[in-house]
Formats: structure tokens, sequence, C-alpha cells
């Protein structure tokens, strides 16, 4: 909101945008009542602010509920709202959670679009924890809700959206029965800046020579694996987006069957998104068991890969707590080809992913992982920066 400080009133902006995507608004706009000279402060709404029953602003307290860690937020009391803006709009498809405990009474939660007056959900017998709810009577995307808080108060510890990253895309690439050294690996469609991209690269070389490097312009990688014994080889890498992605080009070491996968990510951390790492190889067998590894936080995607000896392996399958097969394709698809599949697990605990097991249709040898993407934190509150004011002088 805007303070005509002369006249001790509230100026509501007619615009307000952050012009750079950077995160921090940067051109506001407001009707000037005088065209004299007059001052007007500038108040930014944060990500998570107190509100009391009337909706009027009571205090910030984004810093206790950015992360579930025991610091708890000041008591919202009965008819007060805490509103809170997500990363990105959730849809009737998605869920709000909060971990919450009881100060007074038996409160319960109504969530409501921002500044609606009819709920669209409602959080009733909470426990001090965990406790969700989905908006399956949202009926328009929306990234700004006010809860309500009824009968009794209670202190937030962490507010969330549907909190593991997203898959919102991928696009396989093959060569085919074609051998080369180098596979340019086709950008899937709709690829936004700020998100997190991922590529899985694979080929069917009998070689302990790691085939893949640390050099693919742009990229970094996340780690290799592939053996004499596996006869196959297979590398991951990520890069933040910034919208004008294009094919990649990626080089083996040897000429051989080669394929690969392009994957968008939303809602991941994309400063330092691996939340940990495990690669490995070995021989021949019936299905491939790869380990576990464990996510030091909660809400990581987790995901396996998979590089097998051989165009012979599809269809392949995946068992294992949570995991599902996300995309599988073969290169030559015969005895003397390579091919592969990679998949995902919503890991919202810190802890063990627990192991995925790859079914193939005949045994043979293979190299794999297991990576885990970090969820991308709340934004923290911004402050305006070199804002253009239609009109007064701005603080």
């Amino acid at each position: 909101k805007i303070n005509w400080i002369e006249e001790s009133q509230e100026i509501i902006p007619t615009k307000l945008e952050d012009t750079n995507g950077n995160g921090i608004y940067d051109y506001i706009e407001w009707t000037v009542p005088h065209l004299s000279n007059q001052t007007f402060e500038i108040i930014v709404v944060t990500r998570a602010t107190h509100l009391d029953k009337n909706k009027e602003f009571l205090s910030n307290i984004y810093e206790e509920i950015k992360d579930l860690d025991d610091i708890w937020s000041e008591t919202i009391n009965e008819n007060e709202f805490a509103r809170v803006t997500f990363q990105r709009p959730l849809d009737s498809t998605k869920d709000i959670t909060i971990y919450s405990r009881t100060i007074t009474g038996k409160p319960k939660v109504e969530v409501y679009e921002k500044d609606a007056t009819e709920p669209i959900a409602e959080f009733t017998n909470l426990i001090d924890g965990k406790n969700k709810i989905y908006l399956t009577s949202l009926t328009n995307s929306q990234d700004t809700f006010d809860l309500k808080i009824l009968e009794g108060s209670l202190e937030f510890d962490y507010i969330i959206d549907p909190p593991t990253p997203i898959v919102e895309g991928f696009q396989a690439t093959s060569l085919g029965t074609t051998t080369a050294t180098t596979i340019n690996l086709a950008a899937p469609s709709g690829i936004t800046a700020g998100e997190l991209l991922l590529i899985i690269v694979g080929n069917d070389e009998a070689s302990s020579t790691q085939q893949f490097s640390n050099n693919v312009a742009g990229w970094n990688m996340i780690g290799q694996t592939g053996t004499t014994t596996s006869d196959a080889h297979i590398a991951a890498y990520w890069r933040r987006a910034n919208g004008t992605e294009g094919t990649v080009p990626v080089t083996a070491v040897t000429a051989n069957n080669i394929f690969g996968w392009y994957i968008r990510i939303s809602g991941a951390d994309t400063t330092t998104p691996i939340d940990n790492s495990s690669f490995a190889s070995g021989g021949s067998v019936a299905s491939r068991i790869i380990p576990s590894i464990t996510t030091r936080y909660n809400n990581s995607l987790a995901i396996y890969g998979l590089s097998f000896d051989g165009g012979d392996g599809d269809p392949f399958s995946v068992s294992g707590s949570g995991w599902s097969e996300s995309g599988e394709q073969e290169a030559d698809g015969g005895i003397a080809g390579g091919g592969g599949c990679w998949g995902t697990k919503d890991q919202t605990l810190a802890g063990a992913t627990g192991t995925a097991t790859v079914a193939h249709a005949v045994a043979d040898s293979s190299a794999y992982f297991q990576i885990a993407i970090r969820t991308r934190p709340n934004l923290p509150p911004t402050t305006p920066t070199n804002l253009t004011c239609n009109g007064g002088s701005c603080n």
C-alpha cells in the first residue's frame, strides 16, 4: 500500500510490477491527488503477513513460517488472518499444508482466495503438527490466500504449497541405429525462466573410461558412471533456465549408441538443487536394484536413471514404495544397442528414498543413479528498488 504522508491517507496502487522478473517490485503507479509537491511512503505487501479481523496489516511473519524449524509465528487470534503468497499459482488439484499448534480453544482455519468472502476449504480437527487440505473448490488458479482462524487461536511454524518439485515436461532423443560421439538433445516445449533443467544421457560403451565430462557449456554435471562390466554409461547435468534454451549437444569419448532426456522441473531450488546423489554400475541381472539415498531436506524430488547394455531391455518397469516410471527409450533396438529409463518419487520427509527396482525384458548389465532435487525455498519478502513513481516523491 501507499501512505500519503501530508493527508494521512492510504492510496491504492493502480499498477505494481516486477518488470525484470527478479522477484523485486520495481515499477509502481498511482493516481496523484494533487500536483503540488507531496510525499508518499510505499509499503510492500510481503509474502507472509499477519492481518487483523479487518485484514489490516499487523506484522510480517515470513521469517517464522518459511521453514520447518520450530520457530513459531506470533499468536494468530480468533477472526484474524495469515495471508500467504505462494511461489506459484495453485489450482484445484493442489493442496495447502500447515504446521500449527493450538494456543487456545479448538481452532479451525478457513481458506479464502485473497480478499474473497466465501471460503474454498477448511482445516478442521487440527492437530499440533502437519495438517493438509486440498483446494478442490478452487475454480481459478491463485497464488495468494487468506487463512482465517476461528474458534480459538494458534501459531504457525510452516505454511507451504504443494512442496515437492514438479516435472513439467521432458523430451527424449535417440540416435537410433546410428553410432556417434555427439547427441543433440532436443529441448522440451514451454521452458520458463527460473525452472530447473535436467539432462540425462547414456551410451552403450564397454569401457571403464568415463564417457562424459563436465564441459557441457552452461550446465553443471551431477555425476556419471559406467565400466567395462556394465557395458553402459550414464551421466546427469543441471542448469537454471533463462527461458531461451534450445538444443543441447552432449559429447561422449567414444562413438556408440547414445540417447538422452531433457527435463523441465518447476518448484526446485535452482541455486543448490542437488540434495544428494549416488551413481553406480553393475553386471548382468534380471532386475536392477538401484540403491536408496538419504535426503537431508524435506520435500525433495527423488529421481532414478538407468542406462542398459542393449536396445532389447524395454519394456522397463519400476517397483518400490512411491516410485513411478516417467520415460524409457532404446537406441538401435537390438542386443548390440543401448537404452534406458528414468522415473521419480516425491520424498516428503528427509531420510531414505528407498530402493527403485527396475525390471527389464532381458537380463543384462547397466549403469544407474539416484539423485534428489531440493524444493525451492519460499521467496523472502522484498523491498522495492529503482522505483519509477508517477508523481510525488518516493521514500
